[in-house]
């Protein structure tokens, strides 16, 4: 009678879910929680980009042309008059929305393709690598400047463009993993047990997998927000007068002698932003794996 009650409490307790976990060894990674705090920063900036700009990022104002900061315009003004501050909110909005948009949908076709090349092997795991390898023998961002070139510039494009790039990636690391955690011993009971194939990939296969496939698709993000940029810094992105922060740091290059901050500003954020993502997925990769935190 007394020997359940201490068993339910232990299940309990190891039953708890492991974002606890992986709270509180972030909690105790300085550089982790930092990188958390930015990107949750530039998060916030960019959903209420709208209500906390202090300018409309179009509106121009000649007469402030490459203007310094100033208790009005605390970052300065672009060429046109246009307010740096009010442009490089606006522009999180654009570099969040390709990364959220680039790594959901390439997480998605990842995970699912990888399970099932993974679980199932034979020829359905030569079809879908095979075509994963030629994907990779590309190189990425090449690939998507050809991709954007041929369908032409746009939000739009550059998204379909870098999720074209981007599965591959994320198909290979799930596949791995998959093989891996399909041999474990749950999962040849659940199989004996007579359970389908979907509800062992459902239930046991992609949980127990995703893991580093999460910690990829965290650098992956800040690899999105850079590649965006660096499309729009070519004029392939977004397309003037939108904002976008690699399409400021482009038209900042014109004036770098005289009002170098046009550039500097931008630039800065694009490297603070992938710089957060990037230790972020670290500090995940070490929460996640056991084996770093025996």
């Amino acid at each position: 009678m007394f020997s359940r009650e201490p068993k339910l409490v232990e299940d309990s307790e190891s039953a708890r879910p492991l974002r606890y976990e992986v709270l509180a060894i972030l909690s105790r990674d300085r550089i982790a929680l930092v990188a958390l705090l930015v990107v949750i920063a530039a998060t916030v900036v960019a959903l209420l980009a709208p209500y906390i700009a202090p300018f409309d990022p179009t509106q121009q104002q000649l007469a402030g042309s490459l203007k310094g900061p100033s208790s009005i315009h605390l970052l300065g003004q672009d060429e046109l008059g246009r307010d740096l501050l009010s442009r490089l909110m606006y522009g999180a909005r654009v570099s969040l929305l390709v990364g959220a948009s680039v790594v959901g949908v390439s997480l998605l076709i990842g995970v699912f393709l990888g399970a099932l090349a993974g679980y199932y092997g034979g020829k359905v795991d030569s079809a879908i690598m095979r075509i994963v390898d030629v994907f990779l023998s590309f190189p990425g961002i090449i690939l998507a400047v050809g991709a954007v070139a041929v369908v032409g510039p746009g939000l739009e494009n550059v998204i379909i463009a870098l999720i074209l790039i981007n599965w591959p990636g994320y198909t290979r690391v799930m596949r791995g993993e998959t093989l891996r955690v399909k041999e474990n011993v749950y999962v040849l009971a659940s199989r004996g047990m007579g359970a389908s194939d979907s509800w062992i990939m459902r239930k046991h296969i992609i949980p127990s997998a995703i893991s580093p496939v999460v910690v990829l698709a965290t650098i992956g993000f800040g690899w999105a927000v850079l590649a965006e940029a660096g499309l729009s810094f070519l004029g392939l992105g977004v397309q003037p007068p939108a904002p976008s922060w690699g399409g400021m740091v482009s038209e900042g290059l014109e004036y770098v002698l005289i009002a170098p901050l046009m550039a500097l500003f931008p630039g800065l954020t694009i490297a603070i932003t992938v710089w957060a993502f990037n230790m972020l997925g670290d500090g995940l990769r070490d929460a996640l794996d056991p084996s770093l935190r025996i």
